[in-house]
């Protein structure tokens, strides 16, 4: 696998970028799944403790591959928007946002390392690792909460 990253950063905003690739076989003789994963996201913070953000997920899976089961499209994109709220700069940090998919979640896949830098995948047995809950259409969305704190 390969994955390439960028970021800009200039008096309040940050653009971010990345991209991942992963070649897998599960085992001799089985096909091997050449996946894709693309995110980019902007931010403003307009000040010490308060910044919103907008980002895109698109994740491009080899219909062929390992643990790849059919979904309506091969390729699942998301939108997010959000709010961090910084009590102690990196330090102690408050996540509010909302995911929205564009796409079919009901069979996103089995293997759990189909991921992109925004942490996409199904455990087979239930929801997302991003609270959606896996629909046959487009247009669920999740609101979720994070507290981050480092010591």
């Amino acid at each position: 696998g390969a994955t390439l990253d960028v970021q800009w950063e200039g008096n309040g905003w940050s653009v971010f970028a990345a991209g991942v690739y992963q070649n897998q076989r599960q085992g001799p003789g089985t096909k091997i799944a050449n996946n894709y994963g693309f995110n980019v996201q902007g931010a403003y913070r307009w000040n010490e403790t308060s910044e919103v953000f907008a980002r895109w997920d698109d994740i491009i899976m080899d219909k062929d591959g390992v643990g790849f089961v059919a979904t309506n499209a091969s390729n699942c994109n998301f939108l997010t928007f959000g709010y961090n709220h910084y009590f102690a700069g990196n330090n102690a940090k408050l996540t509010l946002d909302c995911i929205y998919s564009c796409n079919d979640t009901a069979n996103l896949g089995t293997d759990t390392s189909l991921t992109n830098a925004g942490r996409i995948g199904f455990d087979g047995n239930g929801p997302t690792q991003q609270g959606l809950l896996g629909q046959t259409d487009g247009g669920e969305f999740a609101l979720r909460a994070q507290f981050q704190l480092a010591f």
